[in-house]
């Protein structure tokens, strides 16, 4: 009969930087291999193949323990990981554009509203060059008459002895009306449209016409007080703050 074989058996010698077990036990391997057949952690299954483009992953899901690619660095599996989109052009993300600043409704509000009162400026100008000339002398002599009547007779005077008529005085009226009609709706137009492309320097100069334009206020005729209503309803607008918003994005190079 054969008795068993009771030597004793060598410890293994541990290696050059591995530390030895408490108490006597058996050291264990730190990374455990995975029962046959089935992956380790953070690997992908045996088998597994990365779907090519244009497939969807058999799996329905990336593999346990994937994870995904950070931005700069290449998915080792050689394809971006399933659901994955990349960024459209025009998209925020990876510093992609941002979408230029649209023009607000109370600067375009603005500029029609200015634009309106340089029409007007421009027809009350015709309509005092269109009138008879008879017409328009009765009524500036009931105007002088009415308010200076002292005044009125000393200018009568004065323009017999120099030669000069009332009737030369209304041919000159109706071409110095014209032309400050003209003047007037230009200044209107170009501040309407500067303004409308975010000109802060156009909405600070209409700014300045407007608060002059409110000294005739007091006693204008209806047509001219809408002109001065009109452009000081603009300048308002412009000021809100949408509408400096977009002026500040103009300037910054960020608006349409």
């Amino acid at each position: 009969m054969s008795t068993p074989d009771e030597t004793p058996q060598v410890p293994e010698q541990p290696r050059y930087g591995q530390r030895l077990p408490e108490g006597g036990q058996p050291a264990q391997p730190q990374n455990p291999q995975a029962p046959y057949g089935q992956p380790q952690y953070g690997q992908p299954p045996y088998g597994y193949q990365a779907p090519q483009p244009g497939q969807q992953n058999p799996y329905g899901q990336p593999p346990y323990g994937y994870q995904a690619p950070q931005p700069g660095q290449q998915n080792p599996y050689g394809q971006p990981p399933y659901g994955y989109q990349p960024p459209q052009p025009g998209q925020h993300g990876f510093g992609g554009p941002a979408q230029p600043v649209e023009r607000p409704k109370q600067l375009e509000i603005s500029f029609w509203l200015i634009l309106a009162a340089g029409a007007l400026t421009l027809i009350s100008g015709l309509v005092v060059a269109a009138l008879p000339s008879d017409v328009l002398l009765r009524m500036i002599e009931d105007t002088l008459r009415t308010q200076d009547p002292a005044g009125y007779a000393e200018m009568q005077t004065q323009m017999e002895a120099a030669g000069v008529s009332f009737a030369y005085l209304i041919g000159l009226l109706k071409g110095l009306a014209v032309v400050f009609a003209l003047i007037g709706a230009g200044l209107y137009f170009l501040i309407a449209f500067f303004i409308r492309k975010g000109s802060n320097g156009a909405r600070i100069t209409g700014t300045v016409l407007a608060a002059l334009s409110l000294l005739g206020l007091l006693g204008a005729d209806p047509l001219n007080a809408a002109v001065i209503v009109l452009g000081v309803a603009g300048i308002v607008l412009a000021w809100l703050r949408p509408s400096s918003e977009y002026i500040a994005a103009k300037k910054a190079g960020l608006a349409k």
